[in-house]
């Protein structure tokens, strides 16, 4: 089953209500374009990526934060982790 954590390019720090995370793999001076505000669902989720976690498990993470089945949960989580790939903020775990 395919786990995901922080990649070890991203920095991040917490903040009030979730994470500034800057993903170094990405700068070639473009700071703005890369430096990402995560709070609310974003934010939880993060914070669980600092250890590997399977869809499944984020899935059930949100679910019992936010009262939504863990399915709805996985369905809205993919383009998220998708996106956080395509940052070079997330890595996938074997």
């Amino acid at each position: 089953m395919k786990s995901y954590r922080q990649a070890p390019g991203a920095v991040s720090a917490p903040r009030s209500q979730g994470y500034v995370v800057i993903p170094l793999a990405r700068l070639e001076g473009q700071i703005r374009d890369n430096v990402l505000l995560l709070d609310g669902v974003a934010g939880l989720v993060w914070g669980l990526l600092k250890e590997p976690r399977t869809m499944e498990e984020l899935g059930q993470a949100i679910s019992l934060e936010y009262e939504i089945s863990a399915e709805e949960a996985q369905a809205d989580l993919e383009p998220f982790l998708h996106e956080l790939m395509e940052l070079q903020a997330l890595s996938e775990v074997d």
